[in-house]
């Protein structure tokens, strides 16, 4: 993709906070290995345990223990604690886990080792997907599922709609009031007059947009992602709306390719 057909509308303000699964019995709860018989995936079963197992006491600094060094420098240990906390808040509280499937991923982000896990939480379940660094130490985790509260879901939904409305009405006042805080005082309103004229420029008028999905997913400080087809007079853009635990927007990106 090149850099004239992708067009970053809003940069992500990003903090890295992750939450993560442990494998083993601990308190009543049930962590199945599944197959991590060698020395290896029981290696790497211990680490992500650690984590579930310091989040669940409360112990956040000992949590991030086994993160690589430059994750260690991006999270700060409360705010990974209120992430674990508002996904207990959201899903209810955490029961069960087991490992899908674990192997080698040389393929992106600099993984060496990938584990895919199943969260079953009171009131459903969440798909975790674990990578490890070249140094064996946690790099990466993707906490993701669909939600089940109606109601919230359209408030996500009417968020994000009203950014593509308040593009069209060039009303960048009414745009950024669903933002968090930081992200508002960043925002300036010329840069964003400039990048949306450049996708109308590129992409013709916007005809017509709609939510393709809403799920909640908890890294790098998101908590729930809008995905949204926009289709313009020359082609269609995907537009992925990210919210924080205050349901404020935090990210928001456009490209010509699928953001999934």
């Amino acid at each position: 993709m090149t850099k004239k057909k992708r067009v970053a509308i809003i940069a992500s303000v990003c903090i890295l906070l992750i939450a993560a699964v442990g494998l083993v019995c601990l308190q009543g709860k049930r962590y199945n290995h599944g197959n991590s018989g060698s020395p290896e995936a029981k290696m790497y079963a211990a680490k992500a345990l650690n984590v579930v197992k310091s989040l669940d006491s409360g112990d956040y600094k000992d949590a991030i223990k086994d993160f690589t060094a430059n994750a260690k420098e991006d999270i700060d240990p409360r705010q990974f604690g209120d992430e674990w906390l508002q996904i207990e808040k959201t899903w209810g509280p955490f029961k069960s886990c087991e490992i899908l499937n674990a192997e080698d991923e040389y393929e992106e982000r600099d993984v060496a080792y990938s584990v895919c896990i199943t969260c079953r939480f009171e009131k459903g379940t969440m798909r975790t997907v674990v990578d490890f660094g070249p140094q064996k130490q946690i790099s990466y985790v993707n906490f993701e599922g669909k939600p089940e509260n109606p109601d919230e879901t359209k408030m996500y939904a009417d968020k994000a709609i009203n950014v593509i409305k308040s593009f069209e009405a060039r009303d960048y006042e009414n745009l950024v009031r669903d933002y968090e805080p930081r992200l508002q005082k960043m925002c300036n309103p010329q840069q964003m007059v400039q990048g949306w004229s450049e996708v109308t420029k590129q992409f013709g008028q916007l005809n017509s947009y709609k939510i393709t999905d809403s799920e909640d997913k908890y890294e790098h400080g998101l908590v729930h992602v809008v995905y949204m087809d926009c289709k313009f007079e020359k082609g269609k853009m995907y537009m992925v709306v990210g919210f924080d635990a205050q349901k404020k927007i935090c990210s928001m990106c456009m490209s010509d390719k699928p953001q999934r």
